[in-house]
């Protein structure tokens, strides 16, 4: 008798299930990179622009389309699912179907896994992510392309998302990774490397298999210019893969090398590209500052503080005004208090007389008194500033108390609940627990109720309070310039980006130069061919087209930096599209004039970088193009988007540096020299340039600074003739004008 076929009620039921695209949240990161901001609440509710980080996950999720939700918490999963039950995620109206696990045992990723596969709980391939994903990137394509490769073979089991550009400053310079893929297997991932920053790696070391044309490609690509976002498409059998294999415990470090050096598993990962978009893990307080900077900027539209903020509603919109500055209605703001670019208040908070804040969060209800200085800093719910105080580059966590004349240095990171006494003076990077920190990394609260005299941080109450102020409470940890591991144990640590020197990096305030660490070299290997097709870019500036083979030079310091988020700025710029007016223009300069003073760089490199990128647009330029293509195209460019440049040229002398900056451009670039006119002409035509401009750059010595610099000078003769010329309406003017006073002296003689 031939089996019975499936009821087609039944049938239909199964492929109803098995659409549903369901998504795995993890509520816990499993490191302790946020300590002690961590001890009161979990990770994933921490406050990312005045909304829990998880909030902002779910958001990402229902933008991509995801319907179940299925939210894995391992500590604090009280307060994770009172915070659920609260948003907005859970009315009857919401896109998403969210469920809760709890697991206290599970230490990592892989524990997760393993549990969620024993309840047999996912009935489909689903999205991994983290909670602590910002994201407005629709994830459809990815989660098709997967779904086709499946149907094509079983064995395709998991799909990366990353997104091109190292140029923007989501992606932290401690993590970064090496992608080798097969552009003719749908970019399969042949072989994963992650690169931190310290140590050096100065070679990537690569399986010879990779090279044996097993696939029949010709070529592959080697990739470090690549932001993992953080998400994952699983197959349904990833799960059951980790409960075979306990080795697993981190999909990065263990399962993604596991599977691709396996010989007897045979399965295959792929990496897909995302479009445009933002998305991003805040996976620590270096990548908590960058991400919250790229809200206030705007890039994750139209998840911003005016739009679409995750579960922000009533009160607690806000409105943009002027200069980069959100508040909401029930903000209280002293007519003498100052309030900088780049600044978000919060709901019902304060800010009296003669304060000082820019580019700053600051969180709600909370009290600002009197003659305070923030600045660069995160503040957040329920705390208070006591008069006189300066906070700068730190974070103060929910419902801390700083005493009066309290300073508070670069990189400090001061956990709930903590008192600071009157006049106490942190030095940067000071870390400050309610709790003592506890040498096994702990921060779970299930004890809470224990005798806090039992906390010790190794100092007497004396020499506590001579650190923190009289009256103070909370206990110091260690800083992050000592390693809480010994050497047998560091090299003991699997994770590469967990080891210390590295994980010192992540932490906020910390900069570039802090990557010269006991390295004589002082300088950063990035992996990339030498001749790169336009199709493959490896570098950071490969996403600026028209200009062929214009590349920009990077060193280590404070200027490579200022480069990236300027470039970043000017892309966001270029991507919105449609008129450019005044406004938008002045935002982009506020936003470039934000990064120099974070970065602390000349103005020079200002003009230097906002020419070079504005003649990287400059549409169809190349070597074959013709000088009246090239005319219309600079002329049209320069029309819409000189103003931008002339923002930052105002002087004579600024802007003859702009024209030797031309020059210095050019002379890397000798196929664009036959098109040198056309740029000047289109300075001049814009007012970028004037008159006085051109004949103070002749007689500059700057201009003529060695022999090319002086061959471009002697090329310029022409345009110094035409643009040092009267102008021919000018002209007739003063004619008329004789000719009329000649007719009136007649008219006087008659």
């Amino acid at each position: 008798m031939p089996p019975k076929s499936i009821p087609q009620p039944a049938k239909e039921a199964l492929e109803k299930e098995q659409d549903v695209l369901q998504a795995v949240v993890l509520a816990d990161s499993y490191n302790h990179h946020f300590q002690p901001l961590t001890q009161q609440r979990p990770r994933c509710l921490l406050p990312l622009c005045n909304v829990p980080l998880l909030e902002w996950t779910l958001e990402s999720l229902a933008i991509a389309g995801v319907k179940e939700v299925i939210v894995f918490c391992t500590t604090k999963a009280e307060m994770v699912k009172e915070a659920l039950k609260k948003s907005t995620f859970s009315r009857p109206s919401s896109p998403l179907t969210i469920t809760t696990v709890v697991s206290p045992s599970a230490l990592s990723t892989g524990d997760a896994l393993r549990e969620l596969d024993s309840m047999n709980i996912i009935k489909s391939d689903f999205i991994l992510l983290s909670g602590d994903v910002v994201s407005n990137i629709d994830l459809k394509n990815a989660v098709e392309a997967h779904k086709e490769r499946r149907k094509v073979s079983k064995d395709s089991i998991m799909t990366i998302v990353v997104k091109e550009g190292l140029g923007r400053r989501i992606r932290p310079i401690p993590s970064s990774s090496l992608f080798v893929l097969s552009p003719k297997e749908s970019n399969q991932l042949l072989h994963y490397e992650p690169v931190p920053a310290v140590p050096r790696k100065k070679r990537a070391h690569i399986p010879g298999s990779v090279f044996d044309l097993k696939y029949g490609e010709e070529e592959v690509e080697v990739r470090n210019d690549l932001i993992d976002c953080g998400i994952d498409v699983c197959s349904v059998d990833i799960p059951g893969l980790f409960t075979e294999n306990f080795d697993y415990q981190s999909i990065r470090v263990d399962f993604l090398p596991g599977i691709l050096t396996s010989d007897l598993l045979n399965l295959s990962l792929h990496v897909h590209f995302a479009g445009k978009g933002y998305a991003t893990r805040v996976s620590d307080t270096r990548s908590y500052d960058a991400v919250s900077r790229d809200v206030l900027a705007r890039w994750t539209w139209p998840l911003v503080p005016d739009g679409n903020l995750p579960g922000v509603e009533g009160e607690e919109r806000y409105e943009f005004r002027k200069g980069g500055v959100y508040v909401t209605k029930s903000t209280v703001l002293s007519r003498t208090c100052t309030i900088g670019p780049n600044t978000l208040i919060g709901s019902r908070s304060q800010i009296s007389s003669s304060c000082s804040i820019s580019t700053s969060i600051i969180g709600h209800n909370v009290q600002i008194h009197p003659s305070c200085v923030i600045k660069d800093s995160y503040i957040w719910d329920n705390a208070i500033i006591g008069e006189g105080s300066v906070v700068e580059g730190s974070i103060i966590g929910h419902g801390v108390v700083l005493g009066k004349g309290t300073k508070v240095g670069t990189g400090c990171l001061i956990g709930e609940g903590v008192k600071i006494g009157e006049g106490a003076k942190l030095e940067s990077f000071t870390k400050v627990g309610r709790r003592a920190w506890r040498e096994d990394g702990s921060d779970d609260e299930d004890d809470e109720d224990e005798d806090e005299g039992e906390d010790d941080d190794g100092l007497s109450n004396d020499a506590r309070a001579a650190i923190l102020g009289p009256n103070s409470k909370g206990f110091i940890w260690p800083s992050d310039d000592v390693s809480a591991f010994s050497d047998s144990e560091e090299s003991d640590i699997e994770d590469p980006y967990e080891y210390h020197p590295n994980k010192r990096l992540l932490s906020l305030g910390r900069r570039l130069s802090d990557l010269c660490l006991s390295d004589s070299s002082g300088t950063i290997s990035v992996l990339s061919r030498e001749s790169t097709p336009a199709s493959s870019p490896t570098s950071s500036t490969s996403d600026l087209p028209s200009v062929p083979n214009l590349t920009l030079v990077m060193e280590v310091g404070d200027e490579p930096q200022f480069r990236l988020e300027c470039l970043a700025t000017l892309d966001h710029a270029f991507e919105k599209g449609g008129a450019v007016d005044d406004e938008s223009l002045d935002f982009a300069a506020l936003q470039i004039k934000s990064a120099r003073a974070t970065t602390n760089v000349g103005p020079g490199i200002v003009r230097e970088v906002v020419l070079f990128y504005l003649l990287s647009k400059v549409e169809g330029v190349d070597e074959k193009a013709s000088t009246v293509k090239v005319m219309a195209a600079s002329d049209k460019l320069f029309e819409l988007w000189g103003p931008l440049l002339s923002r930052f040229a105002e002087t004579t002398s600024e802007k003859v540096e702009v024209l030797q900056f031309l020059q210095k451009i050019l002379l890397d670039e000798s196929a664009l020299e036959s098109y040198y006119r056309c740029f000047q002409v289109a300075l001049y035509q814009n007012e970028v340039i004037d008159q006085q401009t051109v004949a103070a750059w002749v007689t500059h010595p700057g201009s003529k600074d060695g022999e090319d610099m002086t061959r471009l000078w002697k090329a310029a003769e022409g345009f110094v003739e035409w643009a040092m010329e009267p102008d021919s309406s000018e002209e007739e003017d003063d004619g008329s004008s004789e000719e009329e006073s000649d007719g009136s002296s007649e008219e006087e003689s008659d």
